[in-house]
């Protein structure tokens, strides 16, 4: 395991109505394991691809999806060894067909899966425990079956909650429920409406209807009380990409969380020139959002002032936010013989690396340590599963710093 702590150390700023604070405290990057290690676990020689994380309450466990020509499915990583968790003939009837869209756990160590299968947008949800495979339960049923995007467990109300992508066509992207309970394939409940989420856009300056109803949820996220923070991406409204939204346990009301314009003013970038999409919302244990974007667009000149991806937490109402690490930071760090960047490559020098990614989510342990990985497809040590830990010291340190130093 390859680790460098992080210290941070400068002011207090402030944008607007928005606080920005930025506590000092060291922060420790880990990468857990690389695609060659997934490799050397399955016998094969084919390139890895990570697709999706997800970890245990305590993190004694963390989940993997990984593809590669041989195996695409499901591993497990306890005590520094990673292990065959399920594999695509169990997950898919389509061989080579499987691939993730979204994982989650439950407060009791249950599994939870979103797979694609292959085969007409049909994805599989499954729930499994920890146990293993044996005792999974397909959550799934009819029509529902297509196109389910993100998955979010739901402790506070025991539920599974869904939605829809849309692919920019005429789907409903509603964000529906199944109970944890289930234990044979169920049809979904709707809690909150696109067309509430729409509603709740409306009221941001920039927002356009379009008959496309291509709201694109890009993740979601509970808060204790049962409160659903929804993240929305890159979409045709490009003014209000990234905004968030909260919503009530019931869906009976949806409104604004933070605007894209303030989440970008407060992460140092520009409205008018930044924007930014693909968004994760993680809620932490005191049910502040962890606020995850790997992808931003700017057309800042110099490029060299734009605004990069970044990780922060918004306070648990929405009104102040605490930057944790860049794009950029993370990955320049120097971590012995395993940089996350390979030497003398740019981030985005390979359309098919995805660092920092949140296209299928991280994913917090209790601690509130925030597990993600990074994917890519020219080798397999390009692939890892990376743990950023002291996040919670961090937030409850003292408020006096700003810029990133590395030590």
């Amino acid at each position: 395991m390859r680790k460098a702590l992080l210290v941070m150390a400068g002011g207090l700023l402030a944008s607007g109505s928005l606080a920005i604070a930025q506590p000092a405290a060291p922060l420790d990057l880990e990468v857990l394991f690389t695609g060659t290690d997934v490799n050397t676990l399955v016998g094969s020689p084919s390139n890895s691809e990570f697709d999706g994380v997800a970890v245990k309450a305590d993190g004694s466990v963390v989940y993997l999806f990984d593809s590669t020509g041989t195996f695409d499915g499901i591993l497990s990583y306890a005590s520094g060894t990673p292990a065959v968790f399920a594999t695509e003939f169990q997950l898919s009837p389509v061989t080579n067909g499987a691939s993730a869209n979204d994982f989650d756990t439950d407060a009791a160590g249950n599994l939870y899966a979103n797979v694609y299968t292959n085969t007409s947008n049909t994805q599989a949800v499954w729930m499994i425990p920890e146990a293993g495979f044996g005792g999974a339960v397909a959550m799934l049923s009819g029509a529902a079956l297509e196109n389910v995007d993100e998955i979010e467990v739901d402790d506070a109300n025991s539920r599974l909650l869904m939605t829809y992508s849309d692919l920019f066509g005429t789907v409903d992207e509603n964000i529906v429920a199944i109970p944890l309970t289930a234990s044979a394939e169920t049809t979904p409940t709707v809690v909150v409406t696109e067309t509430a989420m729409e509603a709740a856009l409306a009221t941001l300056t920039g927002y356009v209807d379009d008959a496309g109803d291509d709201l694109n949820v890009t993740d979601f996220t509970v808060q204790s009380d049962g409160d659903i923070i929804i993240a929305h991406g890159f979409s045709s409204n490009r003014q209000i990409n990234g905004s968030i939204l909260i919503s009530d346990s019931t869906g009976s009301s949806v409104s604004v969380f933070i605007s894209a314009d303030d989440l970008i003013t407060a992460a140092g970038g520009t409205p008018a020139t930044d924007d930014i999409g693909n968004v994760g919302v993680e809620a932490l244990s005191t049910d502040e959002i962890l606020v995850h974007v790997p992808f931003v667009t700017s057309t800042t000149v110099p490029p060299e002032d734009a605004l990069v991806g970044f990780i922060g937490v918004l306070s648990a109402d929405g009104s102040s936010f605490t930057k944790l690490a860049t794009y950029s930071e993370i990955n320049d760090d120097p971590i012995a013989a395993a940089p996350l960047v390979p030497t003398g490559e740019s981030l985005m020098e390979n359309a098919t690396r995805h660092v920092m990614d949140s296209k299928n989510g991280g994913d917090v342990d209790g601690n509130d340590d925030y597990y993600f990985y990074r994917q890519g497809s020219a080798s397999p040590a390009e692939n890892a599963v990376i743990k950023l830990s002291g996040i919670r010291a961090f937030l409850d340190g003292p408020s006096s710093v700003k810029n990133w130093t590395m030590y």
